[in-house]
C-alpha cells in the first residue's frame, strides 16, 4: 500500500465485552448482532469516574459493545484534540462456541490528521481493501472520535459489490446464505454513502 502522509491505521481489541451497559443490556448479546466491516463510533466519555479519557465503542445505533483499552483511549483523545478524524470498523468476532462462549471483537482504527482531505482519506481506505484481507476479516468460532460530517465509506465494500455483480459469492456464515450477506452488505454500503 502506498504511504499516505497524515493517515495510518492499527488493529485493536475491544475491552469490557463481558460487562453490562448502564441500561443493563448485555454486551455479548449486542455483539451477536454485529457484522464484519460494520462501522463503529468511538465516543469519548470525559465524565467516566474511572478514566476521563475513556472511549466507548458503539454501534452506529448507539449500542455499546465495550471500550478501548486505557492506553489507546488516551492516545485517541489526544489525537482528537489535535483535530484528527478517527473511524473504526469490525475486522473480526472471535469466540461464541461451546468451548469459548465469550465473544471478542477485533477492530481496525483509521486515523486521518486534520490536514488530510476526505478524498485522501477515502483513497487510503480503498487501498486497505479489508474485504480481501481474510487474515484480519473473519468471524471465526473459537478463536477524533468519529464526528458527523466526516464519513468514511466502508473499506472492502467495492470489492464485495464487484464480486456480487459478477455472481461470485462470499462464503456463507452462521447459517446466512451468501445472497443475504451480499444484500446486507450492499445496504450497509449504501447507508454509508448517503450519510
Amino acid at each position: 500500500m502506498a504511504e499516505h502522509k497524515g493517515i495510518f491505521h492499527f488493529y485493536a481489541k475491544v475491552v469490557g465485552v463481558t460487562h453490562r451497559n448502564d441500561d443493563r443490556t448485555r454486551r455479548q448479546e449486542i455483539i451477536d448482532e454485529c457484522e464484519l466491516f460494520e462501522r463503529l463510533v468511538l465516543d469519548h466519555e470525559p465524565d467516566n469516574p474511572k478514566d476521563p479519557n475513556a472511549i466507548r465503542v458503539l454501534r452506529e445505533n448507539g449500542d455499546q459493545i465495550g471500550y478501548l483499552d486505557a492506553r489507546l483511549a488516551k492516545e485517541t483523545v489526544n489525537r482528537s484534540a489535535a483535530g484528527a478524524r478517527q473511524v473504526a470498523f469490525i475486522t473480526g468476532i472471535t469466540g461464541g462456541t461451546d468451548e469459548r462462549p465469550t465473544q471478542g471483537v477485533n477492530i481496525i482504527i483509521i486515523v486521518a490528521d486534520a490536514d488530510v482531505t476526505d478524498e485522501e482519506a477515502q483513497t487510503y481506505l480503498n487501498a486497505l481493501n479489508l474485504g480481501r484481507n481474510r487474515n484480519h476479516a473473519a468471524r471465526e468460532p473459537g478463536n477524533g472520535v468519529a464526528e458527523p460530517g466526516h464519513n468514511f465509506v466502508m473499506p472492502g465494500m467495492r470489492a464485495i459489490l464487484e464480486r456480487a455483480a459478477k455472481g461470485q459469492q462470499e462464503p456463507p456464515r452462521s447459517g446466512c446464505t451468501s445472497a443475504v450477506l451480499a444484500f446486507v452488505l450492499l445496504l450497509i454500503g449504501l447507508l454509508s454513502l448517503i450519510r
